[in-house]
């Protein structure tokens, strides 16, 4: 299934998250195409061109989650990006729980939606973090079973990996239970 969805444009005057709820797609921004799919979340700015193919056999199921500026009059620089988060049973319980209250009238909901907004973000940016970390870790494995025959440094690794030593020692003890050095 190769589904087209093109000629629309981001909302004026408001940024939005793009959530993957199933299926796959190729999502274009202003002519940049990001590969969305559960665990890459895609942030748009006001007004931009969209332009969807959707690239797996299931329909793509997604949601917008738009939300204002705190200072209206500047968005975030970059204006779209990715985040890869990884996939999470939290995060697309706090989106279904957010997609169910705001359907809901009242004060009580309205709060409710941005409780759930920001343990949402919250959550995104932790999740984004992780995995920046597991990269780091990757990076480092990779580059130390390449080199395993070279008498190599902690130091060479985490310049190689752009990570302080100290952090990529931590990172490395925390994903992989043991030292840099004892692996």
């Amino acid at each position: 299934m190769n589904a087209h969805d093109h000629s629309r444009n981001t909302a004026p005057l408001l940024n939005g998250l793009v959530i993957t709820l199933s299926g796959s797609a190729n999502f274009s921004l202003n002519g940049q195409v990001y590969a969305l799919h559960k665990g890459v979340i895609l942030h748009a700015g006001p007004n931009m061109e969209i332009d969807i193919l959707v690239t797996s056999q299931e329909p793509w199921h997604y949601t917008v989650i738009h939300y204002k500026s705190m200072n209206s009059t500047q968005s975030i620089k970059t204006g779209h990006f990715e985040i890869v988060t990884g996939q999470h049973h939290k995060m697309d319980y706090l989106v279904q729980q957010l997609i169910h209250f705001e359907k809901i009238p009242g004060d009580m909901n309205k709060l409710k939606c941005k409780s759930l907004f920001l343990q949402l973000i919250e959550f995104i940016v932790i999740c984004a973090k992780m995995q920046t970390a597991n990269n780091v870790v990757d990076q480092a494995i990779t580059f130390m079973t390449e080199h395993y025959t070279a008498p190599i440094s902690i130091a060479e690794i985490a310049e190689e990996v752009k990570c302080d030593r100290r952090r990529l020692a931590y990172l490395f003890d925390k994903q992989i239970g043991m030292s840099p050095i004892q692996f």
